[in-house]
């Protein structure tokens, strides 16, 4: 149903990594995010199958070239972390957003305002670009 399983967490809350805002005009992250891209700190999962981008809306990603060098060896050959993703699952409506390891996240008013989004999305309050269901 979420669209991805994880595989591990190449980078922990001590790396730095850049996010990008793959679609700043995306109803979750259209206004929240002042740039296109952000600096942060936190654990950041690597995904494997069933993730496919052709099936999910990925909203967050990470930009692996401008990142601190992970802690651990990358499985995925392709190069693609996606972060925050929408997508249909039958008749319903899936929100995910891997942050929220660090305790500190839960003070940064950007991730709550768009985790709020994310939930308002889900629960059917908020009209925003989704994949298509694949069920």
């Amino acid at each position: 149903m979420i669209g991805a399983v994880f595989s591990q967490h190449p980078w922990g809350p001590k790396e730095t990594v850049l996010i990008k805002v793959e679609d700043p005009d995306h109803a979750l992250a259209k206004g929240v995010f002042e740039a296109n891209a952000f600096k942060f700190n936190d654990e950041i999962y690597e995904f494997r199958e069933p993730y496919d981008r052709n099936r999910l809306h990925v909203i967050l990603s990470l930009d692996l070239a401008q990142s601190d060098k992970p802690n651990r060896s990358l499985r995925r050959t392709d190069g693609d972390y996606p972060i925050a993703w929408t997508r249909s699952h039958g008749q319903g409506r899936v929100f995910y957003c891997s942050l929220g390891h660090a305790t500190s996240i839960f003070a940064e008013p950007k991730i709550l305002e768009f985790w709020l989004r994310g939930i308002q999305f889900a629960a059917g309050d908020i009209d925003a670009v989704t994949a298509p269901s694949t069920q």
